[in-house]
């Protein structure tokens, strides 16, 4: 079975990646495809061998990187893509995870790992209802896209599937990109398969930088209002967080702001 493997990464040197030291290092004959965001080309060296490298200096997200991963698996064969992002770690045989399950679950077409922080707090899936999504612990099993949503990193997808649906939407960068996609996906293949493998999301909240938390909060805004979904609860918790987190009101007037 024909994986491609497409992994997004931003100002970071692959060979520092969680994805290139588990997963490229001990798959030696698998194509990558390096899809690098950053505004100088410093992970060009890479482009050889098993990696396909492509360069975006405008980094216009992961949407844009995981739509160009996609229809690269359509002109060259391959049957699934698999999704990655720099901040999680995969264990090292997690392809051969994958292709166990797609021969397993012919009709399955879409796979997905269980996610934690190293904390083991759960991450992924999320549970989703109306206005609001909440990452809940689940065994693994089938499960319909209606009620749960994987998040991007380590979800599997059949191309074919994939491109029914139109990929993902272009004018969300990078949050709620997965809720949005999977949401659409449910109409084609409605049930997802999570598997009974745990992968680990990296995750730092120590920024205190109120300029570059502000530039990354407008990005936010910015996708949640383009979501077919609103998920108007969860953006005003996060802008209290940050609130609280930054004793600065800046992020609840910009809030305001965006709801004229």
């Amino acid at each position: 079975m024909k994986i491609l493997p497409v992994v997004v990464v931003y100002n970071m040197d692959f060979a520092e990646c969680a994805i290139f030291k588990q997963l490229v290092v001990n798959n030696q004959k698998q194509e990558f495809l390096l899809y690098d965001n950053s505004p100088s080309f410093i992970n060009e060296k890479y482009n050889k061998g098993q990696i396909i490298y492509y360069h975006n200096q405008k980094n216009e997200g992961v949407t844009a990187a995981y739509n160009y991963g996609a229809e690269y698996a359509k002109t060259h064969g391959y049957k699934y893509i698999v999704l990655f992002d720099q901040d999680t770690i995969f264990p090292s045989d997690y392809l051969d995870i994958l292709a166990k399950y797609i021969k397993d679950y012919p009709r399955i077409k879409c796979f997905a790992p269980i996610i934690k922080y190293s904390e083991n707090i759960p991450f992924s899936p999320v549970k989703i209802s109306n206005f609001n999504s909440k990452a809940i612990p689940l065994q693994s099993g089938i499960y319909p896209l209606s009620n749960y949503s994987p998040v991007n990193s380590g979800a599997c997808i059949n191309v074919d599937f994939f491109w029914e649906v139109g990929g993902y939407n272009k004018f969300i960068k990078l949050d709620f990109a997965d809720f949005d996609f999977f949401q659409k996906l449910k109409d084609t293949t409605p049930v997802f398969c999570l598997m009974n493998t745990i992968a680990y999301q990296q995750f730092s909240n120590t920024e205190r930088n109120i300029n570059k938390l502000l530039k990354r909060f407008k990005i936010y805004l910015l996708d949640a209002k383009n979501t077919n979904r609103k998920y108007r609860w969860q953006v005003l918790r996060h802008t209290l967080a940050l609130t609280y987190r930054t004793k600065s009101i800046l992020f609840i007037k910009y809030y305001l702001s965006t709801l004229k």
